[in-house]
């Protein structure tokens, strides 16, 4: 079997679950910035974050390469985007936007899925 043919099985495969209680702290981040986006834009901001939402849910499920992937490159985007725009920020602001990308990346970073034993 070649390379690519073992890729996709490879990030779909079941992993450890150890450490996945990082998908309920992206959860918890998720929820709340839907929930503020709902308060600010109605139901039409609060429905984005549904699939990332869903992400964290599965992951905390059934862990796998794939959807840790996903979260990292996600919340690792809102973390970037934040600090791009430093200069329309207080610094209070900074340093809670910041870490509400940040923090889960360094958890998710952390706690990398595993290859399941045996």
């Amino acid at each position: 079997m070649t390379n690519s043919s073992r890729l996709l099985p490879s990030l779909v495969e079941r992993r450890s679950n150890n450490r996945r209680w990082v998908y309920v702290i992206c959860a918890t981040v998720v929820i709340g910035l839907g929930l503020f986006a709902g308060a600010l834009g109605g139901i039409g901001g609060t429905v984005v974050y549904v699939p990332i939402l869903l992400i964290c849910i599965a992951q905390f499920l059934r862990p796998t390469l794939l959807g840790w992937l996903l979260l990292v490159a996600l919340f690792s985007a809102y973390a970037i985007g934040v600090a791009t725009h430093l200069k329309h920020l207080t610094r209070l602001d900074l340093v809670v936007f910041l870490s509400i990308g940040f923090v889960p990346v360094i958890g998710l970073l952390w706690s990398r899925p595993k290859p399941v034993a045996g």
